[in-house]
């Protein structure tokens, strides 16, 4: 019973490792796919959206979408947009901006747009609030699978 128990958490570590590589790899494509095919700064294209943008805490909770929040990675909270989904996010008080991909759900106060990570709040120089745009680089594609479709053998 207690190998068992073992195998099945060897199993849970080993999915959980290769999400976050898969995760890792298209994050990396999609930012590179960005770099080479979108313009240097998304600065030239007309906001999506603009608000308040404040910082998450720094205590690491589960998100909506099943990761874990981590304040060293680019990932941010919106209300609306599907998660997985890159956002290019501009400090309207100092010019500086960067790329997060959505990963949880808020903010839920009044006249907020997204919550950012810390590293992410770094990155556009600012803690508590500020005002931000954001511009939609890139939504993932979600898969539709028929379920209980018959299967054919061979």
């Amino acid at each position: 019973m207690a190998i068992a128990l073992q195998l099945n958490q060897v199993a849970l570590i080993a999915q959980t490792a290769m999400t976050a590589i898969t995760q890792s790899r298209l994050f990396v494509y999609a930012l590179l796919h960005l770099a080479l095919f979108l313009p240097a700064s998304a600065s030239g294209t007309n906001p999506d959206e603009c608000g308040l943008a404040s910082v998450y805490s720094n205590v690491i909770e589960e998100t909506a979408s099943g990761e874990d929040t981590q304040a060293e990675t680019f990932t941010a909270a919106h209300r609306t947009l599907p998660f997985g989904t890159l956002v290019h996010i501009a400090n309207q008080k100092n010019g500086r901006w960067t790329v997060v991909r959505i990963t949880d759900r808020g903010p839920f106060i009044k006249g907020r747009i997204v919550d950012v990570s810390q590293i992410a709040a770094r990155d556009l120089g600012f803690t508590g609030l500020t005002q931000v745009c954001l511009v939609v680089l890139w939504i993932p594609q979600t898969l539709s699978l028929p379920l209980n479709r018959p299967h054919r053998g061979n």
